[in-house]
């Protein structure tokens, strides 16, 4: 077994067991109780995550001994080092593997309702509803995200347009999922005015407006209903003509792929009814 310095010196150690794990479905036990052990006995947090990250590659789906042995390994994990960041990632992996274990949703829905980090109950929220679970607190931090929004800001929409996805399926979560594409359609429609373009020029920022601009149409497009798409032509449509194309291409592009996406799936006399806004005979 290695010992804990030679975890943190050997630097080639997790790329060979990440390699056997993803292009060789290595297995075996001895993988299994290497991880487990780094997880449980390296001095090194670095160390601890990608031992944790690692577990949760392992194909445990037809090894139940190795499934037990994870799990309980990961739970021994949470309940020692509780109140730390890193249970986190220990909370995700378990849940991975135990998609309802109630040891990771109760330290979850702790996250939610003591700590105070923004980041940190974003993370405990995203986690929770990629398992499809329900509590008062996820629904209320869903809420919260919406409400804290405002700024038009493209960055500032991250913690809503995170959520999406993971909600757009769960009905116990329909009213609010109603509410965060509103706001969210509000939130677009604002950035693409040119002055917000202007504002979001930074040399620090990683991606250009550009890109956010069509990735959070594509994100909206994702997660969109069939009761959300006559909302969204309504909303779009004026941003739809020759100028925005001449102006500035992606933007008309952005707006372009979600009202295509909506005619697409709509009846023709409901998406003249969005497009016109009147009796759908007007467009016969």
């Amino acid at each position: 077994m290695l010992n804990k310095t030679q975890i943190s010196e050997n630097e080639g150690f997790f790329s060979a067991i990440t390699k056997n794990i993803r292009e060789r479905g290595f297995t075996n036990q001895r993988s299994t109780d290497v991880l487990i052990y780094i997880m449980q006995s390296s001095p090194s947090k670095d160390d601890c995550y990608t031992a944790i990250y690692l577990l949760e590659d392992i194909a445990l789906a037809s090894d139940v001994q190795g499934r037990n042995k994870v799990t309980t390994a990961l739970i021994a994990f949470l309940q020692k080092n509780r109140g730390d960041i890193i249970c986190l990632s220990a909370a995700y992996t378990l849940l991975s593997i135990d998609p309802g274990n109630q040891t990771a949703i109760n330290l979850l829905v702790e996250v939610l309702e003591l700590n105070r980090s923004e980041w940190v109950c974003q993370d405990a929220t995203s986690i929770l509803l990629q398992v499809g679970y329900y509590h008062p607190k996820v629904l209320e931090n869903l809420i919260d995200s919406v409400s804290l929004q405002k700024s038009f800001k493209l960055h500032d929409m991250y913690p809503v347009s995170r959520y999406l996805p993971l909600i757009k399926d769960n009905r116990n979560y329909t009213n609010v999922l109603d509410i965060m594409i509103t706001h969210c359609l509000e939130l677009f429609q604002n950035t693409l005015a040119p002055e917000y373009e202007e504002e979001s020029i930074s040399p620090y920022q990683d991606l250009s407006y550009s890109y956010k601009l069509v990735e959070l149409s594509d994100q909206l497009l994702r997660t969109l209903q069939p009761r959300h798409l006559s909302q969204v032509v309504t909303s779009l449509k004026t941003h739809l003509n020759q100028f925005s194309y001449n102006s500035t291409s992606y933007r008309y592009e952005a707006v372009y792929n979600l009202i295509w996406y909506c005619a697409q799936n709509m009846t023709y006399p409901d998406f003249c009814k969005a497009w016109q806004h009147q009796d759908p005979l007007a467009c016969l």
